[in-house]
């Protein structure tokens, strides 16, 4: 069977197209297959995962313009009646569902699948209050519920609605702790005998990173050999760097830009801080607790991270209770970090044995 996935992009920065690979990668794909399709072009410097979905096997269509409603769904029409091969459609994006669902069930579409990836309804407010109107009958208009976590799942579906929990799980092989990288990457980086901080994220608003700078501000006068490593790119990189400047921190913020080594630098940090304003269930936390890496996380992020040595705290503490709460959780050793992995595959966070599932789930509900 093949499973079409709407998300709004398929370019490689966006972390629900990271979950969905992570999957891709690891079903059997002699039983399920994966096709895509996507709204939103990436701007010329970001890559996409098209190469990589056709060598597995799976398409990618690319139907533009979704606020012009009528074309778009004469476009998907047109797409399904020619492809002819699905009876489930998996969603990403919850707001679309009510521009497209009777288009799905006009092309026999009997599985519609909506997955909440988040805690909020937008960065922007005319955004969020346009997605929270046109979700209000949701749940009239679908199948199944899927949620990235317990909190992502209540927020859209409702505290008494049930849901399937779909985990953010990941490849626990390529992200746990490994010394000889550590070692290496610190040298790379001249940061050998520094306490490293780290950050993973795009430079917009949801991650933060204006706090995060003042949090580390406070950190570096508690421990001045400190550095952090910002990792990621965005918008506000240049108000961001900005501000390193402006605060005398230019020699100690290293901006490392998007990286598709990330798990290089989880072994090379000692501590992640998350200042996140909401999260569903953010895939960095799940890779950096699989490295091992302690991480201070706001108390927006959903608890479900939080799985071996963090902590939470809310971002109405001030910058220098971060730094002391941060500053806490440093000095696991390379041990306990080296058995990370196989507590967060006990917990359900390795895709090679959540992605048997998903395909079963689905098999189960084309059965029906």
């Amino acid at each position: 069977m093949r499973v079409l996935h709407i998300n709004s992009t398929i370019y490689i920065n966006s972390g629900v197209m990271s979950v969905l690979m992570n999957y891709y990668r690891n079903i059997d794909r002699e039983k399920v297959q994966f096709d895509f399709l996507y709204f939103l072009k990436p701007g010329l410097n970001y890559k996409t995962y098209e190469e990589e979905i056709e060598l597995l096997g799976g398409k990618a269509f690319f139907v533009p313009n979704f606020k012009r409603f009528i074309s778009f769904n004469r476009q998907l029409k047109a797409l399904l009646v020619e492809q002819h091969e699905y009876d489930t459609v998996h969603i990403h994006d919850p707001f679309v569902v009510q521009f497209i669902y009777r288009t799905l069930r006009q092309c026999g579409i009997k599985n519609i699948i909506v997955h909440s990836h988040a805690t909020q309804w937008s960065d922007k407010k005319l955004n969020g209050i346009r997605n929270k109107i046109v979700c209000f009958h949701l749940n009239r208009h679908i199948d199944y519920a899927f949620a990235c976590s317990k909190a992502a799942g209540e927020f859209l579906y409702g505290k008494n609605s049930s849901f399937i929990v779909v985990n953010n799980a990941i490849d626990i092989n390529r992200y746990g702790f490994n010394i000889g990288v550590r070692k290496s990457l610190r040298k790379e980086l001249a940061i050998e005998n520094k306490v490293v901080f780290g950050h993973v994220g795009n430079f917009n608003r949801q991650k933060n990173h204006s706090f995060l700078i003042e949090v580390f501000k406070e950190i570096s006068t508690i421990l001045p050999n400190s550095v952090l490593l910002l990792i990621g790119d965005g918008p506000l990189r240049e108000d961001i760097l900005n501000k390193v400047k402006k605060l005398g921190l230019k020699d100690k913020v290293l901006f490392c830009g998007k990286r598709l080594d990330v798990e290089r630098y989880y072994s090379a940090m000692d501590c992640l801080i998350l200042p996140s304003l909401y999260e569903g269930l953010p895939m960095v936390g799940v890779e950096a607790q699989s490295n091992g890496l302690p991480i201070l996380m706001s108390d927006t992020i959903t608890r479900e991270v939080g799985l071996i040595k963090y902590a939470y705290i809310s971002l109405n503490k001030e910058p220098a209770e971060w730094a002391k709460c941060a500053v806490k959780l440093l000095n696991v050793s390379d041990s306990e970090r080296l058995q990370a992995k196989h507590i967060i595959e006990e917990k359900g966070f390795s895709v090679q044995k959540e992605a048997v599932k998903l395909v079963e789930k689905y098999q189960e509900m084309s059965k029906k």
